[in-house]
């Protein structure tokens, strides 16, 4: 007997409900689709009720709002700053105010200060805050940060994408989950944060003065005693003693007794709190994101050993000066297993660049600067796991010996140059005296890479490559997907 989804069990349809209300960013219009699951029957409309009306919100001066009044004098173009939508006074007016949770803002231009009184008062019982707003304007980081401040004895989660300013600092007390950018921070009034309370951190642009002043200034040892995920973006580009002799920054010394998730970006990772933090002895995933100075960092900064790693990496002229592949073999050492590793080249490198170094952890591996056919063949056998592979500068040299990448017609097997490479994107640099090696290169690489399902090669003929494809399709299969 089929089942009817008046059938399902109240917890599923709950979840059903949950999954068709869901908005990631708030829109009026989009909202009030919504409605339409209370409509249904009684049973819905008892199932969904808070599920609809606990999630309201404001957007102020949103260009891509679609019902804006358009003059004769507006332009195509031209943002619409003085649109206001909201579904909070039609809440209010249905007296269902006690059932919102969450509370969207959207402001990219100033708007009356009493906006925080007014959504107090008709929103009492919100405990999750989304705001993005034009964090250059601090007006409206002030109106957001005070109305934040308004519920800091109830509030659990802030997510936003500029610092909480505020004119009357206070405490939260009960916030689990923080998504801040403290860019600027220093000069600035703002609320603190207990950090013993606080399950998720999310810190964008910590900068190297006050950077972890937003849970007291006064303190120099921090207990995050219930932390689980801890993710930090840096902005500053000097060197961690820079930070400490010239600017000063605190030396705080911090404690995650319960991470299970680290996570790390920026343009270094060599940073005073790295350097005065206690982790536990093994945390589950780490993940390193980073375009300069971080390939050497390992033994310097105070790193967890981790259950996963995931990393994504540059070589550029920060770290030219060492064997990138064997820092990469030393970060992997933290870890049980390495999910992923992305490997981003900049710098021009030779044949000789990373010795013999054999690195069985990069899985995308992208070159960006000129590279030779050999350096290209040395590149693939020293990363015999990566499974993506963009070339965007490849050259092959005029050579005496012209038949080096020739297939031999007779042969009754060719050796693999790779096990695992199936993505494959390679932009060849167009001479006339190298056009044909080029082919023959490509050819070379085609029969060779055995795993290969998806291959772009550019600046060269195609024609010859479908030919070539087609010849050898029936003894070589893997050639049939291409």
């Amino acid at each position: 007997m089929p089942v009817t989804i008046a059938a399902l069990p109240y917890d599923i349809l709950y979840k059903i409900f949950e999954h068709a209300a869901f908005m990631n960013d708030f829109y009026a219009h989009k909202w009030k689709k919504r409605l339409e699951l209370l409509a249904v029957c009684s049973g819905w409309r008892k199932i969904a009720l808070d599920i609809v009306y606990r999630h309201s919100g404001v957007t102020y001066g949103d260009s891509e709002w679609p019902f804006a009044e358009v003059t004769e004098n507006t332009q195509a173009d031209e943002p619409k700053f003085e649109e206001l939508e909201t579904n909070v006074d039609l809440i209010g007016q249905l007296g269902l105010s006690h059932l919102v949770k969450r509370l969207d803002l959207t402001i990219y231009h100033f708007t009356n200060p009493l906006i925080v009184d007014h959504m107090q008062l008709l929103l009492p019982n919100v405990i999750s805050l989304i705001s993005w707003t034009n964090s250059n304007n601090s007006l409206v980081r002030k109106i957001v940060g005070e109305l934040a401040d308004r519920y800091s004895e109830q509030i659990t989660h802030i997510n936003t994408n500029h610092q909480l300013q505020t004119w009357s600092p206070r405490e939260f007390s009960k916030l689990r989950y923080l998504k801040i950018n403290l860019e600027h921070m220093a000069a600035c009034q703002y609320s603190t944060v207990l950090p013993s309370t606080l399950v998720s951190l999310f810190l964008r642009n910590i900068q190297p003065s006050n950077e972890w002043g937003i849970f007291g200034n006064d303190k120099q040892y921090l207990e995050f005693a219930n932390l689980k995920t801890l993710d930090i973006r840096y902005s500053f580009l000097e060197s961690n003693e820079f930070l400490e002799t010239r600017l000063g920054a605190p030396k705080r010394t911090l404690y995650f007794p319960q991470l299970e998730n680290l996570l790390l970006f920026g343009n270094s990772i060599d940073s005073p709190v790295l350097r005065h933090s206690i982790f536990p002895k093994k945390i589950k995933y780490l993940e390193i994101k980073s375009y300069k100075n971080v390939v050497d960092t390992a033994s310097k900064v105070n790193l967890p050993k981790a259950e996963a790693l995931s990393m994504s990496l540059n070589y550029n002229q920060y770290n030219k000066h060492i064997n990138i592949l064997s820092a990469i073999n030393k970060l992997a050492e933290l870890a049980d297993n390495v999910l992923a590793t992305d490997l981003n080249i900049t710098e021009p490198i030779s044949i000789n660049s990373f010795g013999n170094t054999i690195c069985t952890f990069i899985t995308n591996l992208r070159v960006s600067s000129l590279v030779d056919d050999k350096i290209a063949i040395k590149l693939l056998q020293a990363c015999p796991n990566a499974v993506k592979l963009c070339l965007y500068q490849v050259k092959v040299e005029g050579s005496e010996d012209t038949t080096k990448y020739t297939i031999d017609e007779h042969a009754s097997a060719i050796d693999p140059i790779h096990p695992s490479l199936e993505n494959a994107t390679i932009q060849f640099v167009h001479t006339a005296d190298n056009n044909s090696n080029a082919i023959e290169f490509a050819k070379y690489l085609l029969i060779r890479l055995s795993v290969l399902n998806t291959a772009i090669f550019s600046g060269i003929p195609t024609k010859p490559l479908r030919e070539f494809r087609d010849m050898y399709s029936t003894a070589h299969p893997h050639l049939q997907a291409l």
